[in-house]
Order: C-alpha cells, then structure tokens, then sequence
C-alpha cells in the first residue's frame, strides 16, 4: 500500500500523519508511519494517528506513568496524539486507602512532561484513525507478535522524559523541612517494600538491611557525616524499632548515625497516598544525586 504522508498541524509544531487504511493492522500502520522520517517529509495531511488509552485500567502512580510516557514515545514517533484518562480515572483507590483521586488533579499535578503537546483531552469529531490500548495495558492488535515488535524497534526512542512537578517537589521540601533537614540536604536514602507477591520480593531481614547499608556507605565520598532517611510499607513497631537498633550499630565516618522514619512525616504534609509516595520519588532522586540510595523492593533490586 502507499506509504503515509506527512504535514504540519495548523498551529503546532508537531507533525500528523495520513495513513491510507484505517482498517490496517496496528503493526502495519505504524511500520508505515516510522518508515517516513517526520522532519524530512512534505505533502498534506488529513488525520493524525490516535492513541487513545481511556480504557487501559486504573492502577498505580509508577504502573500508570510508566504506560503514558511510552505511548507518549510512540506518539512522538509516528507523529500522533495520545488520549490517557486524568488521574482520577486512571489512579486506583486501592492505593490510596480505598479513596478516589481528587479529579481537580491533572497529570502535571504529579509530573512534568517534556512533550505535553502530544497530551490531549478528546478525540476529535469524526476522527477514524485510532489506536485502542486494551485495559490491560498492552494493544488492541491482531497481530500477537506486536508487543514484542514495539519494545525493541530501534525508532521508538525514549525521547519523551517525565520529571516531578513543582507541587510534588514542594510536598517532598516541605517533609525535609519537618524533619529538620534543608531542602537541598544531603542524606542517604533507604527505601525498603515488604509487601508483595510470595517470592519475589527481597529479603528485607533487619541484618540484611544492615549489611546492605553498611556496604553502600563504602561508596560514599564526602567529609561530612550524612543522616539516613527511610521508608518502608512496614507498619510493624517491633520491625522499626529492631531496624533502628542494627543501623544505629554502623560506625562509619560518613554516617551521622542520625535515622529519620519519613512516612510519618510526609503522611502529616499529605492525606494522599499517591503525594505521598510521589515525594518519596523526589527523595530517592536527591538521595541518588547527592548521597546515596538503598532499596530492598524485588529481587533484582537486593543483591549486595
């Protein structure tokens, strides 16, 4: 079949694409799309391709913005628009204390997306080029190879970054601040997640914690001792209190041997689950930049 053309879209800098069946496999079409290099094509256009996820389900912050910033890449790819539901739609209330989002909140209440042009809120009128994303989050293709295809086309760039809105960073100073902390401190970061399917998680023990802590502290280059932030899904007293006792026992010139619990305190910034665990993103990300950052979440992620 011809190959798509390409235009400008009236009034924006991206480009739209024309694809002559709508009734193509979604694998056809988009190979088609991605043979034709947007910058260097020319001609009229009649509809872009829509990427419409409205009905891809409601689960967590991480599953969820994982899901639109790569149908965000695919869009910028084949020169598309993506349709994804708001927040209160796509933010499951099962982690959130069986509570709703608040549907005030947009996306760029939580991130701040590079290509927010990309982002729309409708499907245009009579609009017949669509791309359907299925509730679980895959396609809605014939074509049961197309997952595969779509990770390792080479095309399909991570071009499109996602970084924590002003509103989150906020939430994440104003919990350093409660903790004594400035909001450019330098910390070591701990994040340890118990719960979870029967074995895949890590062995979060109180000496594994331990050992795993005092060997991340040998990578530490700075001359001045650094306070330990941690977070954790535990709400066990005995649990906290035995994993205080064995940090407390580190003696390391970069450790102050000063331990700060902070769900407590960012759960008194926040009522919101998901702000919560948003500023937490914005801690693990200080932590990696300027000090360092230890996790027991997976398997993958435990090894010492």
């Amino acid at each position: 079949g011809s190959r798509p053309r390409f235009g400008r879209v009236q009034g924006d800098s991206a480009c739209a694409c024309t694809f002559p069946a709508p009734q193509m496999r979604c694998r056809s079409v988009i190979e088609h799309a991605l043979n034709e290099p947007c910058a260097q094509s020319t001609g009229s256009h009649k509809e872009y391709l829509l990427i419409d996820a409205r009905k891809s389900g409601a689960e967590g912050l991480l599953d969820r913005t994982f899901l639109m910033r790569q149908l965000l890449n695919l869009a910028l790819a084949v020169c598309g628009r993506l349709i994804f539901p708001p927040p209160c739609q796509a933010l499951a209330p099962k982690h959130n204390n069986n509570a709703a989002v608040n549907c005030s909140l947009s996306w760029s209440d939580f991130v701040h997306i590079s290509h927010p042009q990309l982002l729309i809120d409708a499907v245009p009128s009579n609009h017949s080029h669509i791309l359907r994303v299925p509730r679980w989050g895959g396609w809605e293709c014939n074509d049961r190879k197309y997952q595969q295809w779509r990770w390792n086309h080479t095309r399909i760039r991570q071009a499109v970054t996602f970084l924590p809105s002003h509103r989150v960073r906020d939430l994440a100073s104003g919990a350093l601040s409660a903790a004594g902390l400035p909001q450019n401190a330098t910390f070591i970061g701990l994040h340890i997640r118990r719960r979870g399917t029967s074995g895949k998680m890590c062995d979060s023990s109180v000496h594994r914690v331990v050992s795993k802590v005092r060997l991340a502290l040998s990578s530490i280059n700075t001359s001045v001792p650094l306070p330990l932030l941690y977070w954790t899904d535990d709400t066990d007293p005995a649990y906290h209190k035995s994993l205080t006792k064995g940090l407390m026992k580190i003696h390391h010139s970069v450790f102050a041997r000063h331990i700060i619990h902070m769900d407590p305190i960012l759960q008194k910034v926040t009522q919101s689950n998901y702000d919560v665990f948003a500023a937490e993103l914005v801690l693990r990300l200080q932590a990696k930049s300027t000090g360092a950052f230890v996790e027991f979440r997976r398997r993958q992620s435990c090894r010492i």
